[in-house]
């Protein structure tokens, strides 16, 4: 699996377990226990099962990452970011914290420690976005993230 796939997975998986410990009664450990399994799954190789995950083959997710229907545009996750609902804000935190990450690990960007999720959000969901080439012709959104957070925080 190359690592922008890996981080791709993460990223879905950030967004998830942000959904799941926003649930009554769950586990506050639940996205710990993600990044656990996702630290684990990284050095499978084809076909081997990640046990935790039950019958979820590496293959499957590999499959599934190819499909244009996995990468997420970014028109989408704007219009996902500014709901109303908590439930959607926890997902976007969870993704626009994957999709710095990624940025900040390939260099794209340098955004320091301690920059909160919500102001990251709040630069990806400005109101200029609508006049960003990655939002009208409508990119992955993690490689407009990496566009915008480059602009924002810059490595030089």
């Amino acid at each position: 699996m190359d690592i922008r796939n890996f981080f791709l997975l993460t990223i879905w998986l950030v967004g998830a377990s942000e959904l799941h410990a926003s649930s009554p009664g769950v586990s506050s450990n639940w996205s710990t226990n993600v990044s656990k399994l996702m630290a684990k799954s990284h050095n499978l190789g084809p076909g081997h099962v990640v046990p935790e995950l039950g019958p979820i083959y590496v293959e499957v997710v590999k499959a599934r990452m190819n499909s244009p229907e996995f990468l997420l545009g970014t028109q989408e996750v704007v219009q996902l970011c500014l709901s109303q609902d908590e439930t959607w804000k926890n997902f976007c935190n969870g993704l626009i914290q994957g999709y710095a990450e990624s940025a900040n690990f390939t260099l794209r960007s340098c955004i320091p420690s301690g920059t909160k999720r919500r102001s990251l959000v709040e630069i990806f969901i400005q109101p200029e976005i609508v006049v960003f080439s990655g939002y009208i012709d409508d990119w992955p959104a993690i490689d407009s993230a990496a566009e915008i957070f480059a602009k924002y925080f810059p490595c030089s």
